[in-house]
């Protein structure tokens, strides 16, 4: 199943370096590809990683992509997940803190 989780949404608007997407709930599945589009970066670089939840409140990092200092079209993998929502943290940093970013999670029950 895929589940956008933004599209070309602007991150680290007004100084906030962290921005998240909304919730996604899973279902039965236990690996994730998630994929991202930068359309531009004005900051040094983005990172966009992967959070893991069973309540929707309380939130951990489960996997992290390299932070990219470049506009392209970018994927990492996540497997072994536990947990009944998933959604997606942005952090910007440097330069004037600001991405432009479509994103998405490609869930599935290996």
């Amino acid at each position: 199943m895929y589940v956008p989780c933004g599209d070309k949404a602007v991150v680290g608007e007004d100084g906030n370096t962290t921005t998240y997407s909304e919730a996604v709930t899973l279902n039965e599945a236990n690996a994730a590809q998630v994929e991202y589009t930068i359309f531009n970066l004005s900051g040094t670089s983005l990172q966009v990683t992967l959070q893991e939840s069973n309540d929707g409140e309380n939130w951990s990092d489960r996997s992290a992509d390299t932070a990219r200092t470049a506009m392209g079209y970018w994927t990492f993998q996540v497997s072994s997940l536990g947990c009944k929502y998933a959604r997606l943290k942005y952090v910007v940093s440097g330069g004037s803190l600001k991405a432009v970013i479509s994103a998405g999670i490609n869930a599935a029950h290996l």
